[in-house]
Order: C-alpha cells, then structure tokens, then sequence
C-alpha cells in the first residue's frame, strides 16, 4: 500500500524518510535535552565496496578505473571486528548502516550475506545496540536481483534491508546507458527485477541519474517509472564536468513538462521526486546560513568510512582509485595499521574534517542564495581541482535551471489547491523567463 502525504495535500521528503531521519527523530524522543551530538553524527555509514567488477559497462559511471579486485571474507570479517572496537568508527553511535557497493555488490551476494551474520551475531554477543538499531543499503543494478542467493539473503533481512534498483527510464531511454558489456541493453531483465522488487517493498525507491545522454527524455523517464508502480524517485545530475551552455534549458524545459503533467493528472498526491522540492523555493533561514560554516552538505569530510577491497580505509568510496579521474586515491588507513598517523596523512584528513559549505565557497558562491541548498560533493572537488575544499561550479547552472522550475511547479501547484502559500524566488529573474 502506498502512503498517503502526510499532510494531506502533496508528497515530500518528509513521507519517505531516510533511516538517518528515522533514528535522529527516535533518539530526539529519547534525549530530547542532549547536547552535542548532531543528527546527522547519529547513525554511522559504512561501506564495504566488496568488488569492483560489474556486469554491465554504463556510459555515464564514475568509476573509470575499474578492475577484478574483489573483497575476501577476511577483510570483511577484520572490518566487522574494527567496527566494534571503535578503531574506525565511534562504537557508541546509536545506529549503523552497513552500506555494499561495487561495481555491482550483488555479483558477491554470498560475501555480503556471511558479513551481515557475523555481524548480527557479533553485535547480540556484545550486547551492543547495533543488534536493533542497523540497516543494510544495497544499490544495484538489478541484473541478479532474482538469483536465488539474493531472493534468500532478502527474505532474512526484509526488516533491516534498503534495496534499490537504478533503472533510467523505458526501453529505449535505458538501453541507451545502461548496457552489458557487449553493448546490449539491459532493460527487459532490470525491469522485471524492478517490478518484483515493488511487490516485495512497495514503497521503495528508485534513483534517476541525469547526464547530457539521458536529460532529453527526463519527463518520458518520470513517467515510465511512476507506471511501473514507483513513488519515490530521487533524481540528480552528476557532478562531473559534462554540462555545456544549452543544457540548463533543457534540463528548465524538461522540467516544466513534467510539472505540468504531475500538477494537471493530480500526479503530486502520490508522487515525490526530489527534483521538486519546497526548501527551493524559500529563502534559507540566518541559521541554516550559519550552518554552512561548520558543515557540508556532503558527508566525504570525515563523517563517513569506506573499504576498498584490499582493506584500505577511505574517507567515502569516491576517493578510491577506481573512482578518481584525475588525481591519485587518497586512503586514511588500513586494516593492518589503523588510521594513519603520520604528518601527511594526519594534515590530510584533519583538512577533509575542516571543509564546510562556507570554507569551499568563493565570494561569488558566497553571495549566492543558494548556497545553503547547494548540492556538492568533496571528493569530486578533489578530483577536479586537487583541493577537497575548492567549491567546482560544473553544475551551477543546472541547479539554477532546477530552481527556477521550482518557482513555476509551486506557484502553480498553491493556486489549485488555493492555499495561502507563496513561492519564493531565489536567483535573478532572467531565470524564472525561460530565457536561461
């Protein structure tokens, strides 16, 4: 069964919340008078990139250096043991989440399912409140999704999984990223696995990744995947430097298409994409300005820990070797060492954890009013300037196209439920006139 909008009227974030969002409201019941721990330092992610092989070969993946490395049980058992101990990660957060990915995680479901009992086990030996309090996240390509190993591991965990099936659209739009190896599409096997996937949890979500090669056929995608049965589509454009002068208005065209079928077919009452969203079209407040200097909107500053497949720690899975383009990889420890303590390594991380939203702003992202609501992330702005805390604008404009279609979607959505609500706009008028 679907949710209904909690308040009555329209989907947001707020009907989909994160596991994050679920323990800090938990923990805030608990310990309403606590101070110093921030919401976001509640749960504690961890990912196990458990290999770095995938079966199908995406035109726009990030991971531009992929080889056949794969995680032993050995290192996923040491990394399970580190976790307790509190060698890599504060042991005393209330909750956990255990994060696999690739490549494509699935193609090592039996690694993945022993590393999860041993650490369920580990965690009811030691009486730990990880024994309740821990969700296991894979996101996959779904081409093995209805494997007999995956479907078992699925029905052991169905109350702590989080399981997602990226699939970009319909036939033809999907087949022309999301390809095997010999360049054939891989749509009719994804989308059955999708399909399947929303009987077993049907208010799970899919993510739409925007590139140059799939933003002409955005609305067509939303579309498809709202047919399928899907509610809950997260969507981005990738960070990289991809985007050219007349792609701001294609994605502002796109987007103005879409809203007008989501708000004309009454598509909001069931429907939430983070393309659309109501903190972008009002003014952020003094406090959350005052936020951005002592936080990021990305947690690659040190508030994450990865594994790569040989056991080396990194800050997120972004600064390994198979996901950098341009500079080298930059791990903060190893299974067999620790964390690294040495002068270099210890300037570097003590640099990731001082990056905040206002540190690696210009004057010119300073004086934007969006800059508290700017999605970013630190690692690709390692990759692009060898400086984490340097701010890269590749995809300024894309973001200001996204808002203003905010603009229009909210404007029109509060005149036909006549509420008492107003739109505001946040960047030069230009924007809001179709005329980026």
């Amino acid at each position: 069964m679907q949710p209904a909008p909690r308040n009555k009227l329209y989907m947001t974030r707020e009907d989909f919340p994160s596991y994050n969002d679920e323990i800090a409201r938990v923990y805030r019941q608990l310990h309403p008078k606590e101070e110093g721990k921030e919401d976001d330092m509640l749960c504690k992610d961890v990912t196990f990139c458990v290999t770095e092989s995938c079966n199908l070969a995406c035109t726009y993946c990030y991971e531009c250096h992929k080889t056949s490395r794969r995680m032993s049980w050995e290192t996923a058992k040491r990394i399970v043991d580190g976790l307790f101990t509190g060698e890599f990660v504060d042991n005393t957060a209330p909750a956990i989440i255990l994060d696999f990915i690739g490549g494509e995680p699935l193609l090592e479901i039996e690694l993945i399912d022993k590393t999860v009992e041993y650490f369920k086990r580990k965690a009811f030996s030691l009486r730990h409140p990880w024994a309740y309090y821990y969700m296991i996240s894979i996101s996959t390509n779904g081409v093995l999704f209805e494997d007999e190993r995956v479907q078992e591991f699925i029905r052991k965990n169905y109350g702590h999984l989080s399981i997602g099936i990226s699939i970009d659209g319909d036939k033809a739009l999907h087949d022309s990223c999301r390809v095997f190896h010999d360049g054939s599409g891989s749509y009719d096997v994804v989308s059955k696995a999708a399909k399947h996937l929303l009987e077993m949890y049907p208010i799970a979500g899919t993510k739409v990744t925007l590139a140059p090669e799939n933003l002409p056929y955005l609305t067509g995608a939303i579309q498809h995947l709202y047919s399928l049965g899907y509610r809950n589509i997260p969507a981005n454009c990738v960070f990289e430097d991809v985007w050219k002068e007349h792609h701001p208005k294609q994605l502002y065209d796109q987007l103005i298409e879409l809203a007008d079928w989501m708000i004309d077919n009454a598509i909001y009452r069931d429907l939430f994409t983070s393309l659309f969203e109501e903190r972008f079209v009002q003014k952020p407040s003094q406090e959350e300005y005052e936020r951005q200097k002592i936080t990021a909107f990305c947690g690659g500053n040190g508030r994450m820990v990865a594994f790569g497949p040989d056991g080396k720690v990194y800050p997120c899975l972004r600064y390994m070797k198979h996901s950098l383009s341009n500079q080298p990889e930059r791990p903060i420890g190893e299974l067999s060492l620790g964390l690294y303590t040495d002068k270099e390594h210890t300037e570097w991380f003590q640099r990731l954890q001082d990056v905040t939203t206002w540190s690696s702003a210009d004057g010119e992202c300073r004086d934007c009013p969006l800059l508290p609501l700017c999605p970013t992330c630190i690692a690709w702005q390692y990759d692009a300037t060898g400086d984490p805390n340097c701010k890269t604008k590749h995809h300024c404009g894309m973001f200001k196209a996204q808002i203003a279609a905010n603009y229009y979607f909210w404007t029109k959505l509060y005149n036909k439920l006549g509420l008492d609500k107003k739109a505001e706009r946040l960047i030069p008028i230009q924007w809001y006139e179709r005329r980026i």
